[in-house]
């Protein structure tokens, strides 16, 4: 297998959730200091600016890296940012739910959500928090998705992970649980409430030594609005540590930004292209592309909002 292929072995959401350890070291601890209470009590802020985005997924079979096959409407998504202040700090709270249409996929049905909320004092990371889940996707040839597509199971596993970082330490939890099997990527929201409070053998905590350290959506995000060519930054999901490099491609409408994500090694682990509008101040995509597997590309263009297919908003706005 090629070092390509593995590089696109990724999902979108996958790599919030999975990426190789960056830090060899881990401890597990209990405790948690104030400044992962801080962050994590971040669910009010004043003058709150919202944007929300919905976008559609084509779908493209490849063979030998050429596409063989198209078909429109597979999946479905909707992204969020929240813009607000709190105790003269600047919190920014970021959302990506997306799934799979079973009735367009052959009764395929995978699905995911992500949520990040993060803190700046004085233009600096403070804090940050987050958690996620993505249905898990065995599937490594397209035999065996073509097998999927034709099996119908009455539960779904799950991987799910949460992760609070402030100055000097990160804490995480992780772990596995099970989501019906009728479940959508609209009730995403729901399922991922519903894993936080879950505990017990398939649920591990662990905590390191470093931070602040970026989120995954907050590291794309300053990385779209950033004019510099280059970006390059750490960030941690899943309890691990890896780098986000981007190359800006184009400044000018659409702007064209290509991203890697590296391991510990420095070895390329998924690479992914977005489309952004630069005097949109939100730094939402307008278009993303990315291989979920050596075999499958796909592409979220941004639509038309539906009210059917919309995340709840993460920050209260308080009274000025």
């Amino acid at each position: 297998m090629s070092t390509a292929d593995k590089w696109r072995r990724r999902s979108f959401l996958a790599w919030c959730l999975q990426a190789a350890a960056f830090l060899p070291a881990i401890r597990t601890c209990a405790a948690q200091g104030p400044a992962f209470r801080n962050i994590l009590a971040v669910r009010s802020a004043r003058r709150v600016v919202r944007y929300q985005r919905h976008f559609r997924a084509q779908a493209a079979v490849l063979v030998f890296g050429i596409p063989v096959f198209r078909r429109d409407d597979v999946g479905a998504g909707c992204a969020t940012v929240e813009l607000g202040s709190q105790s003269g700090d600047s919190v920014s709270a970021l959302q990506f739910a997306a799934g799979s249409r079973p009735e367009r996929t052959r009764g395929l049905n995978r699905f995911g959500a992500l949520w990040e909320t993060a803190m700046e004092t004085s233009g600096r990371l403070a804090g940050t928090a987050g958690a996620g889940f993505i249905t898990s996707s065995p599937e490594r040839t397209l035999e065996q998705a073509q097998t999927a597509l034709h099996s119908a199971a009455p539960a779904i596993p799950c991987t799910f992970s949460s992760s609070s970082s402030g100055p000097g330490q990160t804490e995480v939890k992780k772990g596995r649980f099970l989501a019906s099997g009728i479940t959508s990527w609209v009730d995403a929201p729901g399922v991922l409430s519903a894993a936080q409070q879950q505990s017990g053998p398939n649920m591990q905590r662990e905590t390191r030594a470093m931070g602040p350290v970026a989120t995954f959506l907050y590291a794309i995000r300053q990385a779209a609005l950033n004019p510099a060519p280059r970006t390059r930054t750490l960030f941690c999901h899943n309890g691990e540590f890896c780098e986000l490099l981007t190359g800006r491609i184009s400044s000018s409408a659409p702007a064209q930004l290509n991203g890697v994500i590296l391991d510990s090694a420095g070895s390329k682990k998924s690479e992914f292209t977005i489309w952004t509008d630069p005097s949109d101040p939100s730094g939402l995509p307008t278009r993303i592309e990315f291989y979920a597997r050596s075999y499958l590309r796909l592409t979220f263009e941004a639509q038309p909002a539906s009210e059917a297919e919309t995340l709840p908003w993460l920050l209260k706005e308080e009274p000025a």
